[in-house]
């Protein structure tokens, strides 16, 4: 799924749309603190995020794997 030539897109997609929710919508979500899911505009803001963030690293993950690299030292800096 992440290897999907549009996915790329996708991800882009989702990011502008968070992005958009959470400017038109910022005082929802600001009033619903720490309870992400106290309203519908402040769930879609966040279910938008998180899904930017699962695409984003299954797409680093991905490219890691096609180029044989290990991908679960993907963000783990190698010590001396």
């Amino acid at each position: 799924m992440f290897g999907f030539p549009l996915f790329g897109g996708v991800t882009t997609v989702l990011g502008v749309l968070a992005g958009f929710l959470g400017s038109i919508n910022d005082k929802a979500i600001e009033s619903a603190g720490l309870h992400l899911w106290r309203n519908r505009e402040s769930a879609e803001f966040w279910l938008c995020v998180i899904a930017v963030g699962v695409c984003f690293s299954g797409t680093v993950w991905h490219r890691r794997e096609m180029r044989g690299e290990d991908a679960s030292k993907c963000f783990v800096k190698p010590t001396d």
